[in-house]
């Protein structure tokens, strides 16, 4: 075959296929009508269906499909009439949905002029024409069956009319605004934004984003609150007209939109910018949005007038939705030292003069390294510190700003530096925090609550124009050059069983403890049982410390481990243990444990449970079984009660209640004082009531001891009792309605 006869080959079918491509076009097949036997519309092939309108008193509505975009094989509807904008989308669908599944409920044939009068189809409620493969298809709709099954339809046979569900009519009776859009700016237009301007009754600021970054240009400078940004651009992408007012207004002022009272400018990054350009094209430009919002809308409480653009239309908008639109410059200033999450942080580093700590992310774990004194070092880090040294540092919030001039730059330490933070993730910007002055008066007061130090530390975010006052307690705790910060803090890894015995010194008193099949009982300073939930809970967190975080790698004067508040020692099988307890902090208390590196934070568990004696709450206790004897002195009055048979009875026989019997088989101690002998406000040097206890013969030792009840300290369900054994020199204390038991018993 030659080339000009296949040349002449390609021509012919090439106009073979355009034909048949407009000829499909402009016809329906014998499979797509097949598939609409039994529908009312039996053309109304939805896919094929290209054009749309409507009228009702006297206006007309005009919904057009343009060309298939990309693999969407149905295109996009528009509206090119009263007014060209873009369609509710679900409007659209749901009015495409009752034509295409229409049904007729009854079929009228021979229909006459008359008929058509009296269905009231001379003059329909609603006209309507569809566009399928270039055929005009009318719709009239009159009035209501009287038989209530629907509404008359007539297509395009005039002698004949179907009824079919209102379902249909009410699907058309819509004006033009039912069906056009409501969004005030294309779908997720303005989160291209890169710069914003917001005028409002709080004032006028501008922001701009650099390098994937906000910032704000004024009233002042510095970094803005992503999300605070996100917040105003996402607040007026989401803006809906709750109504339209006027199309093309020519008088603004009526609406408060000449002065609006906000005013909000944002300028859009064009796509192309976003995603390259094609060699040669003109560079896109950038759009601006603009939205104005006035005065409240007439007869609509709630909403106000607003106009997206230059020229409208005018509409209503529920003032709900503008809450966002009223951020002021304060409450966009990014209040955080740190903006990273945890989640997208890939390394780390803490430089300190002659010290820097490096944390990279190793896949799932962490690794550190650290060159101090000249002198490098690494090794795994604890995935669950690091994580929680992240969320921490991001937790941390600007008490307030100052402008960073020189003098307040070289005021505050930030002229040098003592410290630098950088931070850096994959696809975001490296941030860079310089530490300067630290407040030695607020930053070594670890036990005081963070709402009473909110300040005392300053730092600077990269070359921000702007100081940030913060937390001196802390960047203390956090800012901290030393790998220690991120050591495993499972300190100690051993059995509870293994520990044998404990001693406990707090201050100048010693308690000591010892286990004896599996009991542990106090050696010194007193003989007695010891509580036995606390003993075993304070031997399993001796054996298996675990710290709630390392703060440092050697003491400071704030830790309080210089002279502790208690020294723990636990004898194991492998050794002796000692931990030291300091001062309080947040979350727990300062200790160190002896022959180890680092101080570190130990859990209130394991602190403030263990700084009362570990006495047996049961200690004042005697089963009632066991009870001889029962004498309870008041002042001068004293009752006797003694034990005959299985009754208790007095010494003039008269019977005693077994009540009473039973107090003293359930006294229970909720509290311990300390050892030694009682201080005068406890009470117990004049006791306002003496319980004696005989006990039967069989029964533990001793065989009888006081009880001593003393002053009340506290109110209402609060409220608790001084009381100590006799042969035992620890104070306890009791509830208040236990202790009024014996102060009231009237045998």
């Amino acid at each position: 075959m030659g080339k000009k006869t296949a040349i002449v080959l390609a021509v012919i079918a090439a106009v073979l296929l355009a034909f048949i491509l407009v000829f499909e076009q402009h016809t329906l097949s014998s499979g797509e009508l097949q598939e609409r036997q039994g529908r009312l519309l039996q053309s109304f092939v939805r896919p094929r269906v290209s054009r749309l309108e409507v009228q009702r008193h006297g206006t007309k509505m005009v919904l057009e499909r343009d060309r298939p975009v990309g693999d969407d094989e149905v295109g996009h509807w528009k509206m090119s009439a009263p007014v060209r904008t873009k369609v509710d989308e679900d409007a659209v669908d749901a009015l495409l949905g009752e034509l295409e599944w229409a049904e007729a409920r009854r079929t009228l044939e021979d229909i006459t002029p008359a008929d058509r009068r009296r269905f009231r189809l001379d003059r329909p409620r609603v006209r309507a024409w569809y566009t399928v493969a270039g055929t005009r298809v009318p719709i009239a709709i009159g009035g209501e069956d009287p038989r209530g099954e629907g509404v008359y339809v007539q297509l395009d046979d005039p002698t004949r009319v179907f009824v079919v569900g209102k379902n249909v009519f009410e699907a058309l009776d819509h004006d033009a605004a039912h069906f056009r859009s409501k969004r005030l700016f294309a779908e997720g237009g303005l989160s291209r934004g890169r710069a914003i301007s917001l005028r409002g009754p709080e004032g006028e600021w501008r922001a701009t984003k650099r390098d994937q970054r906000w910032w704000i240009d004024a009233p002042t400078s510095g970094l803005a609150s992503q999300s605070k940004i996100e917040d105003v651009l996402r607040a007026a992408g989401d803006l809906d007209a709750a109504r339209f007012v006027e199309e093309s207004p020519r008088d603004l002022a009526r609406y408060g939109l000449a002065r609006p009272l906000r005013d909000v400018q944002i300028e859009i990054e064009p796509e192309r910018a976003r995603s390259g350009h094609d060699a040669g094209a003109a560079p896109a430009r950038a759009t601006t949005a603009r939205l104005r919002v006035g005065a409240p809308c007439q007869g609509h409480p709630g909403e106000r007038y607003a106009i997206a653009g230059a020229s409208g239309p005018v509409v209503c908008v529920a003032e709900s939705g503008l809450t966002e639109l009223g951020t002021g410059v304060d409450e966009l200033r990014e209040k955080r030292l740190v903006v990273a999450r945890s989640e997208d942080v890939s390394r780390f580093a803490i430089a300190q003069g002659a010290r820097r700590v490096e944390l990279r992310r190793d896949g799932d774990a962490w690794k550190w390294s650290a060159t101090i004194d000249g002198r490098r070092s690494e090794g795994d880090a604890d995935g669950a510190a690091v994580e929680d040294w992240l969320r921490n540092i991001g937790e941390v919030r600007a008490g307030q700003f100052l402008p960073a001039d020189d003098a307040t730059l070289r005021a505050h330490g930030l002229a040098q530096p003592r410290m630098v933070l950088t931070i850096e993730g994959e696809d975001r910007p490296r941030e860079e925090v310089r530490i300067g002055t630290v407040a030695p008066s607020v930053a070594q007061q670890p036990s005081a609550p963070a709402a009473e130090t909110p300040s005392g530390a300053f730092a600077r975010r990269g070359d921000e124009a702007a100081v940030l006052e913060v937390s001196a307690r802390a960047i203390a705790a956090l800012v901290r050059a030393s790998p220690v910060l991120f050591r495993n803090r499972r300190v100690t890894d051993d059995d509870e069983d293994a520990v044998q015995a404990l001693t406990i010194r707090r201050g100048a008193t010693t308690e000591e403890l010892t286990k004896q099949d599996d009991a542990w009982r106090i050696r010194a300073p007193i003989a007695a049982p010891a509580d036995a939930s606390r003993t075993r809970a304070l031997a399993r967190q001796i054996a298996r410390i675990e710290a709630v975080r390392f703060v440092s790698d050697q003491p400071e004067p704030a830790h309080g481990l210089a002279a502790p508040r208690m020294i723990v020692t636990a004898r194991l099988a492998s050794g002796t243990r000692t931990l030291r307890i300091g001062a309080r902090a947040d979350g727990g208390a300062y200790a160190q444990l002896d022959g180890q590196a680092g101080v570190f934070i130990v859990p209130p568990a394991l602190s403030d449970d263990i700084s009362t004696p570990l006495v047996d709450p049961d200690v004042m206790s005697t089963d009632a079984e066991q009870v001889a004897a029962l004498a309870i002195q008041r002042g001068a009055q004293r009752v006797e009660i003694r034990r005959q048979g299985d009754a208790f009875r007095t010494p003039t026989g008269a019977s005693a209640s077994a009540a009473i019997v039973e107090r003293v088989a359930t006294l229970h101690a909720i509290a311990t004082s300390g050892y030694g002998p009682p201080s005068p406000a406890q009470g117990l040097a004049a006791p306002r009531a003496r319980i004696s206890i005989t006990r039967t013969e069989g029964a533990p030792e001793p065989h009888t001891y006081d009880v001593l009840i003393g002053a009340k300290e506290g109110e209402g369900s609060d409220a608790r009792v001084h009381v100590r054994r006799s042969d035992l020199a620890v104070g306890l204390l009791i509830a208040a309605d236990e202790a009024q038991a014996f102060l009231d018993y009237q045998p």
